[in-house]
């Protein structure tokens, strides 16, 4: 076929084209990340979104796209083409008839069983943002086209002044995560153990779905408020950059946003001391880790969703206790003054110096592909 190239600026430019849904968080959220990225430090390739239905849709496109003329014309003007969890063979192997590259960016934890070696083979380039996603499948299967990237958050970075009245601390639960990722129960547990003890802390819990809080309803009004409801990216984000410190201790994490976005806004985080949390937050200087264990059991999550077939994963749930999680805020709440006297040099360094790695890794591979 012949590539079509639209009449404007960007005709001499390599187009670079990202097959996602443009949900309010998510997959949509690191899709936008990801073009406002490319516009800003690669500025030589055309990025442009090819916009999927969320949910089922998105799961089942890769079986239809083939009758969707839209589609096909947009794909027709590609060099590159990107899809960010779902695994698309039937378009990977079109890609490679028209010679166009193609990258996947595999789902945060876990991989259909019934993919082979000869199924990954069929895209250019996996992008492994996790660790123990890279090493399972160069291990197992024997790859050779597995990159471990490290994600990064586009945002503005921001630095702040140090709050000398209550120290806030958030929790952006989110929906929780499969399998309580983001570790709600032992958070809210945690809390009311501190807001029985200290006035000068408050807790600000986010979330997007309801969550059992009747540990916590004696302080509301006093140092706990809680915000149950949908807010757009933008508004989520301005949690962030109120807050003194934000609270994450996950029990595993993909991309990391949660980590992500509260660094960009200048706040620290309380993590656990487990892959891949404890690559973005050391003890101390960007935060504070808690000790973690793990359990030796399955990955906790529930294999008869609707519409979800779990295989393969590489996730080890990182558990931390409550008694650690209280130390931890304490200490932070403690030390808050000292602790931002270094926070935000650290803090600005170090995201800077993984933003150079992400976009040098980017460019290292777009240009040997």
């Amino acid at each position: 076929m012949f590539k079509l190239f639209p009449f404007n600026s960007d005709k001499n430019k390599k187009r670079f084209g990202l097959v996602s849904c443009l949900n309010n968080r998510g997959l949509g959220t690191e899709a936008r990340l990801l073009k406002d990225f490319f516009k800003e430090y690669l500025p030589e390739y055309h990025f442009d979104i090819f916009e999927i239905r969320a949910g089922r849709a998105s799961k089942a496109f890769d079986d239809n796209w083939q009758s969707n003329k839209k589609f096909i014309k947009w794909l027709n003007q590609q060099d590159y083409v990107m899809t960010i969890e779902h695994f698309m063979p039937n378009l990977y192997t079109e890609c490679k008839k028209q010679n166009i590259k193609s990258i996947w960016r595999p789902n945060i934890e876990w991989i259909d069983a019934t993919l082979t070696a000869d199924d990954f083979n069929k895209v250019n380039c996996i992008i492994a943002p996790m660790q123990a996603c890279s090493d399972l499948l160069t291990q197992q299967f024997s790859l050779k086209n597995v990159l471990h990237m490290p994600w990064i958050a586009n945002l503005p970075l921001l630095s702040k002044q140090v709050n000398t009245d209550k120290t806030q601390f958030l929790f952006n639960a989110g929906r929780g995560g499969i399998g309580d990722r983001r570790n709600c129960e032992a958070v809210i547990k945690a809390f009311s153990k501190v807001l029985g003890q200290r006035d000068d802390i408050e807790f600000l819990l986010k979330t997007q779905i309801e969550l059992d809080i009747s540990s916590l309803e004696a302080y509301k009004g006093k140092n706990f408020i809680y915000h149950h409801k949908n807010t757009s990216y933008k508004k989520n984000l301005a949690y962030y950059k109120n807050a003194d410190f934000s609270i994450a201790p996950s029990k595993w994490e993909g991309v990391g946003f949660a980590l992500l976005e509260s660094l960009y806004h200048g706040t620290p985080v309380l993590t656990v001391d487990a892959p891949p949390m404890n690559q973005w937050i050391t003890h101390k200087t960007l935060g504070y880790t808690v000790p973690a264990s793990f359990a030796d059991t399955d990955l906790p999550i529930e294999y008869n969703r609707d519409n979800l077939h779990l295989g393969l994963n590489w996730v080890k749930a990182a558990e931390c206790s409550i008694n650690d999680l209280v130390d931890g805020i304490i200490w932070l709440a403690d030390n808050k003054i000292d602790f931002y006297k270094t926070f935000n040099k650290e803090n600005k360094n170090v995201l800077n110096s993984r933003k150079a790695d992400f976009i040098a890794a980017w460019k290292t591979l777009l240009a040997a592909e």
